[in-house]
């Protein structure tokens, strides 16, 4: 080591004496060469150093440079803590003395501003354009309120954000920005003389007048031409100012250009929300009017300008936004409930056109707890005070709103809280459709209203108050059907087959009902087979139900046996127990089963029914069939079950359905080819009813051992890797079975050894299911002392054979987690 032309690179395996070599060398070089130096280093962790360094200096490095660069090396080693490669417990002290620098202090603090911004803004963020005008518009009150030297935020900020932040009011102050940069900046204007009083009055004037330029091309962009509400001069006027953008004339910075004689603002929303700003400075006059109460408003196509319009309609008399109403809009649960929380009766309030709250709800959210909080009081009859009110607009109730843009979830919610159905408003709805679209969307809005206030299964009103929404639907059906016929005659006749295939596709049927009044005649006008074929083939049980009960047609002739598989598996999902039984009846017929024909036990479509019915279907289901079926069922057909339980999107089978099963099985304790029990692989599965039945009904042992690999039921309950098992919620659920199996005796098998030497709580560290690991290590300290816990449990994982691993250590900071550390 004496010569300076050698460098000496130790390479053996750990506990050959490195260590010990080079801590002897540094005593050494005190004693003898207080000149030389030994400092030690894990290469591994400077390799993005090295990395840089040759690709740096490759072609330059001498020994200044190799000299600065060892320095370098030593600093970072003795003196920069490394909080990648330490573990938490050693970097927390030095994280305890970063916490309190200024830099780190103003990280947090752009962090809480960040946040916040994203939250108030909305998808406006998503535009680098508008998330840049925010910043530029709030960078005033930035400076107001926020203190980065003492990294201090004043509450009073969150409140100012809010009502600045809308999109309409952003939009505005975006405009506003650009009129003044236009005024002044390209102007060449000095700073003093934009505050001259004149220039300002002289500015106000150009700015108002700009805008109403803007707005006119706005609405030129964006509603065609075939709706009329500009006028003949305001065409003209539109023509002259795309020609001056053309040549140049126009200096506002919103508008680019002319392309195809429409001119292209620099953002679609600047064009969208001056539409809408036309649309409400001109409300009043009749062709905006009937633009508005149409329902091309409505459409997807001009969703963007109705918001737009809205945010500005539900604003005060005095220009003040509503915070209620644009919490709707906006979806901000939060803020409507504060406002509640303060007594504000948000449901009672009205906009500019009569319209409450819940009907700006039903356009805008399909959220049921919103909807909640804008139902106010019920009256004597058990009705909301509000539900029912109509605006001004187009005289339409919530109701009618959700029916017009389909919004189910807010149909089926205030059909529940007995909202009425209004006839004559929906029947001028569809008949403003053409015939063939009218009758579509008739079936469709027919089948929502019976799928929320039928009971399918049982054929009854679903609530007290359902009977009379169905009877206003069957006479708006009758009112439809009569129109059409008197009116549209030919096209009536013509279609006739159609229009019935059309209820049975859409489960429709009261507009079967009221075309069969009509005079259209089941038999003649279209084979009836048909309409039953495609009713089962839809799953239209509406229709179905209504064919048998009220026309005594056999359903039979017209189905096969793979349609009533299906519709079986439909009926179980759904609980349709009546349903599920008469389609079983026909099920056994089809395959002429009974008590005295069994059913083969390897045929696979009624295997794949069983599984299905145990899976999704009620007790009675379950009995039913395998009463019909007469299958014999045996360990073996219950462990491939299990085994497809992971294809369902959703097994939510409660403990009495595999119960009733499992008692027809005579033997229950047979193992499977892999020596597995039901027991083993229910845990395996993370089936908690099952594994929950079989201890507690079959008295199935957690500790007895598969003979093949030395595990029990708690090896198999932690032996699948949590992220890479597909069964839904496995982790939850082998965590509740690990719970309920550690009950009484059979604790003591979590610290059973398998056949390779390993413990449960190894198993269940390498496949990182860390919530039963941490019972177990909780259970092996429970009686001895604190302060010698740790100890014991640090043994207790160096006996597990995981010391020094990379899941131990992943769960090791699991505790730290959990704890708080």
């Amino acid at each position: 080591m004496d010569t300076s032309d050698k460098v000496h690179i130790f390479l053996d395996e750990a506990g050959f004496g490195k260590t010990t070599y080079m801590t002897w060398l540094a005593w050494y070089f005190v004693r003898h060469q207080p000149a030389s130096w030994v400092f030690r280093l894990n290469a591994h962790e400077y390799s993005y150093d090295f990395e840089r360094i040759m690709k740096e200096h490759r072609e330059t490095l001498d020994n200044n440079e190799t000299v600065r660069i060892l320095f370098q090396l030593i600093h970072l080693a003795l003196f920069i803590p490394n909080p990648i490669t330490k573990p938490i417990e050693e970097t927390a002290p030095e994280r305890r003395k970063a916490s309190p620098c200024q830099g780190i202090q103003r990280v947090c603090l752009l962090d809480i501003l960040f946040e916040y911004l994203r939250y108030v803004v909305g998808e406006i963020q998503y535009i680098p354009l508008f998330f840049r005008m925010v910043l530029d518009i709030l960078e005033s009150q930035l400076k107001e309120y926020v203190s980065f030297t003492n990294c201090t935020i004043l509450p009073s900020l969150f409140h100012e954000l809010q009502p600045m932040l809308g999109l309409t009011r952003m939009l505005e102050a975006f405009v506003n920005q650009k009129l003044t940069i236009a005024n002044h900046d390209k102007s060449g204007s000095c700073n003093t003389a934009s505050f001259i009083a004149q220039r300002l009055l002289d500015a106000e004037h150009l700015n108002e007048s700009r805008k109403y330029v803007l707005s006119l091309l706005g609405i030129f962009a964006i509603i065609a031409p075939e709706y009329k509400i500009l006028s003949q001069r305001e065409q003209k006027q539109c023509e002259e100012y795309l020609r001056d953008i053309t040549n140049g004339r126009d200096k506002s910075g919103i508008i680019e250009g002319v392309q195809a004689g429409v001119p292209l603002f620099i953002h679609r929303l600047l064009a969208e929300y001056f539409a809408a700003r036309w649309l409400f400075d001109n409300m009043d006059r009749h062709e905006v009017k009937l633009f508005l109460q149409s329902k091309s408003l409505l459409e997807y196509q001009h969703f963007a300008v109705r918001r737009l319009f809205d945010e500005i309609v539900v604003r005060d008399e005095d220009g003040n936004d509503s915070p209620a109403f644009l919490a709707v809009i906006c979806g901000d649960n939060i803020k409507l409930k504060q406002d509640i929380a303060l007594g504000i009766t948000v449901h009672q309030k009205t906009d500019m056109l009569g319209r409450t709250p819940l009907h700006l709800a039903v356009q805008y959210r399909d959220d049921i707890e919103i909807y909640d909080m804008l139902i106010g009081e019920k009256d004597k009859n058990g009705s909301t005070l509000c539900i029912d009110a109509k605006d001004n607009l187009r005289g339409w109730s919530a109701l009618d709103y959700a029916f017009s843009l389909f919004n189910s979830q807010a149909i089926e919610y205030l059909l529940r809280k007995n909202a009425t159905i209004n006839v004559q408003t929906l029947l001028e709805q569809f008949l403003e459709d053409h015939q063939s679209a009218l009758f579509e969307m008739l079936s469709l809005t027919v089948k929502e209203v019976m799928n929320f206030t039928h009971d399918v299964d049982k054929y009854k009103p679903l609530y007290g108050h359902s009977a009379k929404q169905i009877e206003a639907m069957h006479m708006l059906c009758d009112k439809v059907v009569i129109h059409i016929k008197e009116n549209r005659t030919e096209w009536f006749e013509a279609n006739r087959a159609n229009l019935l295939l059309t209820c049975a596709k859409c489960d429709s049927v009261l507009l079967l009902r009221s075309l069969l009044a009509s005079g259209i005649e089941l038999n003649t006008s279209c084979n009836h087979h048909a309409i039953i074929k495609k009713a089962i083939e839809r799953r239209s049980l509406h229709v179905i139900g209504f064919l048998i009960r009220e026309h005594n047609i056999d359903i039979s002739v017209a189905t096969v046996i793979e349609q009533i598989s299906s519709l079986l598996k439909y009926c179980a999902e759904r609980k349709y127990e009546n349903w599920f039984f008469f389609f079983l009846d026909l099920y056994c017929s089809k395959l002429n089963l009974s008590e005295h024909t069994p059913c083969n036990a390897s045929d696979s479509s009624v295997l794949e029914l069983l599984f299905h019915v145990l899976a999704y279907g009620s007790t009675q289901m379950v009995h039913r069939l395998i009463d019909k079926i007469a299958m014999t069922i045996d360990v073996q057909l219950i462990f491939a079950f299990l085994k497809d339980t992971t294809g369902f999107s959703s097994y939510r089978n409660t403990v009495q359905v595999p119960r009733c099963v499992l008692d027809r099985v005579e033997n229950i304790y047979e193992p499977d080819k892999e020596g597995r029990n039901l027991l083993h692989l229910s845990a395996q599965l993370g089936q908690f009813a099952i594994v929950k039945c079989l201890i507690k009904y079959k008295q199935f042992d957690p500790i007895l051992v598969n003979p093949r690999n030395g595990w029990n039921a708690f090896h198999y309950c932690v032996s699948k890797p949590l992220q890479t098992n597909a069964h839904n919620g496995n982790e939850e659920q082998c965590h509740r079975s690990f719970q309920y199996m550690m009950k009484g005796s059979a604790i003591t098998g979590i610290h059973a050894i398998d056949v390779e030497e390993r413990n449960v709580f190894h198993l269940a560290i390498i496949n990182k299911h860390f919530s039963s690991a941490k019972l177990i290590l909780e259970h092996f300290v429970y009686n001895i002392p604190s302060e010698m816990q740790s100890e014991q449990q640090q043994l207790y994982i160096s006996k597990s054979r995981l010391k020094d691993s990379e899941e131990c250590d992943e769960f090791l900071r699991y505790l730290n987690v959990l704890r708080g550390e």
